[in-house]
């Protein structure tokens, strides 16, 4: 996760939405306790990862409330709910302090409040696995949408930092077990700091550290100095495709082909895709590239474990993108900017059309975010979408650019 000041920032955040108010079934005594703050029915349980999209999220109920839907992050250092949640869940909050945080329109300061939530259920469907004690959580006024599911908030990898944590993007599963990773080889098994979740790679020969972050959903970020000192090529230059936001504000976000490759343990991504945006400090590993493997993170011993593919050598697919943006107008989602010569202009969508569904979602809760999303984990060439002009209605299939091949 592209972080707070302190720590704790959600990646491209929009505003939240008013709540449904979570459901109210008890859950079961977990019957196994750990020597830590988890405790869990069964010696290694699973829950799914759920959306449609490439960002993860479980589901978690605060003690009898819930299915509450998070984003699942490891680069978040806690437990976020979204201020709206206070009411409904009963939870005492407290005025902390003032700072700045990130939203899809920018970043301001905001009034952050925590509270005290005791236990945190993992959930399967409405079957809870697990759950973690004294967990304190932030309060922020603002939250990431997720295509196809409504979150309301972010679950810190740190929290199961006492746990083997395994986790499968791809197939969508995420397995805990009081267990430690065996001694780094070098090949699937790496060092790895329990502070930051930072390994040793290499971007074309050069020794790299990078953060495992499933906040963000494309594959490599990399801050301009970075690539200035290691004089990185690109097979062209670099494109400009928006902005990212962090707590310092606003950063361009530009993306581009390496002409090189990065190595991630005994796997090599031979010329990625790679975002460069002042937005992070360091070389963040995101969703896209992390989808690659199934991964194990040791926070208690530093280590992380790669199983991914026989095949050692992984190129990414072209950058693609919608060409064009929306925004709400009086609870309606409008589309505001078509690229002329675009794709998504050659297939006939216009500035003004109403967006009333896309890819399964109301018009009414899709955002630039959820377009962001679609474009890396639709394996289609576009995005299904009925719209209405004037007194019209039409469905479209309204494709991709490709910005890099």
């Amino acid at each position: 996760m592209i972080r707070y000041a302190t720590a704790l920032l959600i990646a491209s955040l929009t505003t939240a939405a008013a709540a449904q108010e979570p459901g109210t079934k008890a859950p079961p005594a977990p019957l196994k306790a750990l020597p830590s703050n988890a405790v869990f029915r069964d010696a290694k349980p699973r829950v799914p990862l759920l959306g449609p999209g490439l960002m993860p999220v479980v589901a978690v109920s605060v003690g009898s409330r819930g299915p509450i839907p998070l984003v699942f992050d490891t680069g978040c250092s806690g437990l976020i709910l979204f201020d709206y949640l206070t009411k409904p869940l009963a939870l005492d909050a407290r005025t902390i302090d003032r700072r700045r945080v990130a939203t899809g329109g920018g970043s301001s300061v905001a009034t952050t409040s925590a509270a005290r939530v005791g236990r945190l259920y993992l959930l399967d469907g409405s079957e809870p696995k697990g759950y973690l004690t004294d967990v304190d959580a932030l309060l922020f006024p603002d939250g990431p949408k997720v295509p196809g599911i409504r979150t309301h908030g972010v679950f810190g990898g740190a929290l199961l930092r006492p746990l083997l944590v395994t986790f499968d993007l791809k197939r969508k599963w995420l397995a805990l077990e009081h267990a430690t990773l065996s001694e780094p080889d070098g090949d699937r098994t790496l060092a790895m700091r329990s502070d930051d979740l930072s390994f040793e790679s290499s971007i074309d020969e050069h020794a790299a550290r990078f953060t495992i972050d499933t906040g963000y959903v494309g594959g490599f970020l990399l801050p301009p100095k970075l690539v200035a000192s290691l004089d990185l090529r690109f097979k062209r230059e670099p494109v400009a495709v928006g902005t990212l936001d962090s707590a310092g504000g606003s950063f361009p976000n530009r993306v581009a082909r390496l002409d090189g490759a990065i190595r991630i343990g005994g796997w090599t991504f031979n010329e990625p895709i790679v975002h460069v945006s002042a937005a992070t400090a360091g070389p963040n590993l995101g969703v896209e590239a992390l989808r690659h493997f199934v991964v194990s993170l040791d926070q208690r011993s530093g280590r992380v474990r790669f199983a991914g593919d026989r095949e050692r050598t992984i190129r990414s697919l072209p950058y693609r993108r919608l060409a064009a943006s929306v925004e709400m107008r009086d609870g309606a989602c409008v589309v505001v900017t078509v690229e002329k010569r675009s794709a998504a202009y050659r297939a006939g969508l216009r500035a003004g059309d109403v967006v009333l569904e896309a890819e399964g979602l109301a018009g009414r809760a899709f955002t630039n975010h959820h377009i962001a999303e679609l474009e890396r984990a639709l394996r289609r060439s576009g995005i299904r979408m009925r719209l209405q002009r004037g007194e019209t209605e039409r469905r479209l299939d309204v494709p991709f650019s490709v910005v890099v091949p």
